[in-house]
């Protein structure tokens, strides 16, 4: 009985000094410089995506640059957090897109290929 008793202190001590990593994580964004609200600022996001750029009623909102977690980089027009006018899209791998989104979707424009190859939308 008291090696049970002991084994529960022991886990109990850890579970209490080590906590899991998890709850150490972000769980909302952060606005880590400026104005995140209606101005210019830089927000950090859960997944390590971080967004620079002009802000309107806490939503991403004119011009500015998002770096997301898989490494693509995005500068360009936002409307209520989604791209949305013109814009550049760079790829980890060395492509890049530049054109026209709306709602987060690609309406037009020239994907570059790292070889040189355009591919139009």
């Amino acid at each position: 009985m008291r090696f049970i008793f002991l084994v529960f202190i022991v886990i109990t001590y850890y579970t209490i000094t080590f906590p899991q990593e998890s709850q150490n994580k972000l769980q909302t964004p952060v606005c880590i410089e400026g104005d995140c609200i209606s101005g210019k600022g830089k927000m950090l996001y859960p997944d390590s995506t971080i967004y620079e750029g002009n802000f309107y009623e806490k939503q991403r909102w004119g011009s500015g640059k998002m770096i997301y977690s898989d490494s693509i980089i995005y500068i360009g027009n936002w409307c209520r957090n989604f791209k949305d006018g013109r814009g550049i899209l760079y790829y980890p791998n060395g492509d890049v897109f530049i054109g026209t989104f709306s709602n987060d979707e690609i309406i037009k424009g020239i994907l570059t290929t790292k070889d040189g190859k355009k591919i139009h939308y």
